[in-house]
């Protein structure tokens, strides 16, 4: 969660869900992108 938020606090938004087929368990991460505002 911190790690989120600092993200979203320097102008990154989530844009999608990024699934990891190599691995057993937790495939699931955040998609961020880099927004100018």
């Amino acid at each position: 969660k911190a790690m989120q938020h600092v993200l979203e606090s320097n102008g990154f938004a989530r844009c999608g869900l990024i699934q990891l087929l190599d691995r057993p368990s937790d495939t699931t991460r955040i998609a961020y992108q880099r927004h100018e505002w």
